[in-house]
């Protein structure tokens, strides 16, 4: 199981590195709120929008393929030492089965595990996503068939923010300053709206109040199946569920 191990220790120096790169971007505070007026009709809004962007470090979906091209592989190497501990002679192309069904489990043609011992075919049934009750390898296996042909869709997305300024407008006549709530998962883009306030009852106050840094997550957006999904959560769900694989294979070697 030495290979298979090695393997998931250099998914893990991937993680740690991608957790890094989406650190120091998010310390840059790359996002900031701005405000403008607009009119529509009769009426004039302020409106809040993403002001300061920058985009996203080109190399983040790439360090996420590392991750998922070791976690598979080290599957496969796990299949792999199975397969020469049961016939040395073995020279075949091998891949770890992850089906969604039972059904589909028994309905395609698995040679690669044909020949184990029943305790390890055994375990890799209860590997599966539909004894496991979890879709983690099946995510893994998606999203490492997509980098083979293309780079894992990323993106950021708003976080809640509650009493957020609204910079240069005070209510009439009170004369009170104004917050507002940012409601999450709305895509950032440069000039994305954010919240739009009539300015009916608003007077202009000229005060000088910085505007609120945007408060975001590092999203997923493609394959479907984690869209909308945390990046670093997520590969820590798949990583973690690869390593429990390979611990029942070395309970019992």
């Amino acid at each position: 199981m030495d290979s298979a191990r090695e393997k998931l220790r250099r998914a893990n120096v991937h993680l740690g590195s991608l957790s890094r790169v989406l650190r120091r971007f998010a310390l840059r505070d790359p996002y900031r709120i701005g405000f403008r007026t607009i009119r529509k009709d009769k009426t004039r809004y302020a409106v809040a929008i993403i002001d300061g962007w920058e985009p996203l470090p080109a190399n983040i979906p790439l360090i996420i393929g590392d991750v998922c091209s070791n976690l598979q592989a080290a599957l496969d190497h796990l299949l792999w030492r199975c397969r020469i501990d049961a016939d040395p002679e073995f020279a075949g192309i091998i891949a770890f089965p992850i089906e969604e069904s039972s059904e589909l489990f028994r309905a395609n043609s698995h040679s690669d595990i044909d020949s184990l011992p029943f305790k390890q075919k055994e375990l890799i049934e209860q590997a599966q996503p539909f004894i496991r009750g979890n879709d983690r390898l099946r995510i893994l296996q998606e999203m490492d068939r997509i980098d083979k042909q293309r780079l894992v869709s990323v993106a950021t997305a708003t976080e809640e923010m509650k009493k957020v300024h609204l910079v240069g407008y005070q209510t009439v006549p009170e004369y009170e300053t104004m917050d507002f709530e940012i409601r999450p998962d709305i895509q950032i883009e440069k000039g994305a709206e954010l919240q739009r306030f009539s300015l009916d009852n608003l007077e202009t106050t000229g005060d000088g109040h910085p505007a609120d840094v945007l408060e975001f997550q590092f999203l997923f957006t493609q394959p479907e199946s984690i869209s909308g999904q945390g990046i670093i959560t997520t590969l820590r769900e798949v990583r973690d569920e690869v390593q429990w694989v390979i611990d029942q294979f070395e309970a019992i070697s």
